[in-house]
C-alpha cells in the first residue's frame, strides 16, 4: 500500500517571486494590511522587506507562504 502526504509548507516557492510584492495577512497601527518586497524564497517562507514604519528602519524577516499572498501586478 502506498502513502502520500502532501506537506504544503515544503514546497518551493518559484524564484519569479523574487522582486514581487508581498501583501500579508497582518495590518499596521493604521489598520492597513503590510505590503513588502520579496528577497528571497525557501520551501514554506518567502524573506520579505517591510518598508519603514513609524520612525523605524526597514525590517527584513522570512514569513511563511500562508501568511499572505503575492500583490497583484
Amino acid at each position: 500500500m502506498n502513502s502520500f502526504t502532501h506537506d504544503r509548507y515544503a514546497e518551493q516557492p518559484p524564484s519569479t517571486w523574487v522582486g514581487r510584492q508581498w501583501n500579508s495577512t497582518t495590518r499596521d497601527s493604521s489598520g492597513r494590511y503590510l505590503l513588502g518586497l520579496i528577497l528571497d524564497v525557501r520551501p514554506g517562507g518567502v524573506r520579505v522587506q517591510w518598508p519603514p514604519s513609524g520612525g523605524r528602519a526597514a525590517a527584513t524577516e522570512w514569513i511563511a507562504t500562508d501568511r499572505g499572498t503575492l500583490a497583484r501586478e
